[in-house]
């Protein structure tokens, strides 16, 4: 319950392993790697601006890397929107 967003310490350490990750993807430079971390940057903050609504941010999170993801895969935000929406 810690990691999920229980008790005061649960965004910070939520935040905090964001930060690590995002840290990890900037290590590499791969074909892709900016556009990676360019979905894992708005992934959390989609689960930020949204964390009032659910009462934990990491399925946010995982959600917003998923609506990410076919963001890139279809080259648009239609798709991700009715996705969105349907959600």
């Amino acid at each position: 319950a810690f990691l999920l967003g229980g008790g005061r310490a649960g965004p910070i350490a939520f935040a905090l392993l964001l930060v690590l990750g995002l840290a990890v993807l900037g290590r590499f430079a791969w074909v892709g790697a900016r556009r990676a971390r360019a979905v894992y940057a708005t992934a959390a903050l989609f689960a930020v601006a949204h964390s009032s609504v659910w009462p934990s941010p990491l399925p946010l999170f995982l959600l917003g890397l998923a609506l990410g993801w076919l963001a890139v895969r279809t080259n648009g935000i239609l798709v991700p929107a009715i996705v969105h929406g349907l959600f």
